[in-house]
């Protein structure tokens, strides 16, 4: 009898174990791709910021070649600092 418990209470620590891990590898998942989704919301549905690496996995996988390939732009480029400016 206490075989069977202690089999029983080492399935349930392991699947507690199991649980917890995956959940959060679930959770950094769904994180990861709703901050591309809104990146790419707000920039007009291309990425803009994140690695490069990332945004060529996503190329493939939406199948989409108008995306970015993947270079990296500085946010700031592009709007100019207004005390650079000469009158």
């Amino acid at each position: 009898m206490s075989t069977v418990l202690a089999y029983f209470m080492l399935i349930a620590i392991t699947f507690l174990v199991i649980e917890i891990f995956l959940g959060l590898f679930d959770e950094a998942v769904v994180s990861t791709l709703h901050c591309m989704a809104f990146d790419m919301e707000l920039n007009d549905g291309r990425p803009k910021y994140g690695p490069p690496s990332f945004h060529e996995k996503m190329n493939e996988i939406l199948g989409n070649p108008d995306l970015d390939n993947g270079v990296t732009k500085d946010p700031e480029a592009g709007l100019g600092n207004p005390s650079d400016q000469t009158a």
